[in-house]
């Protein structure tokens, strides 16, 4: 092997390694040991389930109290379109 065939190998070769930079986005052993473990994945599931119910509790109130305004509003309107059926008191009322 000449020098000029030696030079061509190792420029192959280190065209065909990885770089740093190519294993960046792979995890590293470290990486590895801090993954958390079964039983702290079900503790998260169950943090968040309880936290999806909570928000959906919350939701519900909010949904429930709409209706009510809702309601409210539309006992209004039907009380005042009666009181408005009485020309005398919507006469005063229209002031």
């Amino acid at each position: 092997m000449t020098d000029e065939d030696i030079n061509k190998l190792a420029s192959r070769l280190t065209k065909s390694l990885a770089t740093k930079e190519d294993l960046e986005p792979f995890a590293t052993k470290d990486d590895l040991k801090s993954f958390a473990t079964k039983d702290d994945i079900k503790r998260l599931e169950r943090r968040l389930e309880r936290r999806i119910d909570n928000l959906d509790k919350k939701a519900d109130s909010i949904l429930e109290f709409a209706d009510a305004v809702d309601e409210t509003v539309t006992n209004h309107d039907k009380r005042l379109k009666r009181i408005e059926s009485i020309p005398v008191i919507a006469h005063h009322i229209k002031r």
